[in-house]
């Protein structure tokens, strides 16, 4: 997991050097004909409506513990899956002076999903996967010129699924996915490579509060007593490009 967290951020970093350097010539030129004398470049200004994607990857972490009412034996499993993550944003914000206040939701897909074998029902394995996040956070930024630092937070929700299946053929015995709810924070920079096109970097935290779940029957007449899901963290680096929507 360091290792693709390394080469994500190296990757990420890359590409909007990359594109800064490229496509810098796209902003406003700073100055007018000699015929009529200077003229004072329009300031930037980050307000406006945007839409836009990202690119990233993930890494979540979170644990399952089943315990069985027939016999007391217990189970623990420590998930903590890696998926390359991707998804679109909206928001709009405004600039005051350096500051800048705004509002952003975005839906982000991924595929959080692994498999731990049972020990307690033989031919048994525990499966865990986490996708479709979706998250409304109001941001607040420093700008100057085209550069911004933003801090976010707010609500954030994804689809968390609890399974089990014979480990070997992958038949699935029981299972259940549910949208869990919680927070995140992050932050991120951007640079407005032209007036109406920004890149970025972006992180994201996410917690997610798992309520219990159902009680199931497993496996040869083992009847499963709890299952106590314990909160999903995530991790979340993204490139991103926002497309402003007029001034």
């Amino acid at each position: 997991m360091l290792n693709n967290l390394k080469l994500a951020l190296a990757g990420c970093a890359t590409l909007v050097l990359a594109c800064s350097v490229a496509m810098a010539d796209g902003m406003p030129a700073k100055g007018g004909s000699i015929k009529d004398g200077p003229v004072a470049p329009t300031p930037f200004s980050w307000s406006g409506i945007y839409v836009g994607g990202n690119v990233g990857v993930g890494w979540s972490e979170n644990t399952h513990t089943v315990t069985f009412a027939s016999n007391n034996a217990t189970e623990r499993f420590a998930f903590d899956p890696t998926s390359w993550v991707g998804g679109v944003q909206i928001g709009a914000q405004r600039q005051m002076g350096n500051l800048v206040l705004g509002l952003e939701t975005g839906i982000t897909g991924g595929s959080f999903n692994e498999r731990r074998v049972a020990n307690v029902v033989a031919n048994t394995a525990r499966v865990s996967d986490i996708d479709w996040l979706f998250t409304l956070t109001p941001r607040i930024g420093y700008a100057t010129s085209n550069w911004m630092a933003y801090f976010k937070g707010g609500y954030a929700s994804a689809e968390v699924f609890r399974g089990t299946e014979r480990a070997n053929i992958g038949f699935q015995l029981t299972g259940n996915n549910r949208r869990e709810d919680g927070w995140t924070v992050g932050g991120g920079v951007a640079f407005a490579v032209t007036p109406f096109i920004s890149l970025g970097l972006d992180y994201s935290y996410v917690n997610l509060d798992v309520k219990p779940r159902p009680t199931q029957f497993v496996a040869g007449g083992v009847t499963l007593g709890t299952a106590q899901l314990s909160d999903v963290d995530m991790h979340l680096l993204t490139a991103r490009v926002n497309f402003k929507l007029g001034n």
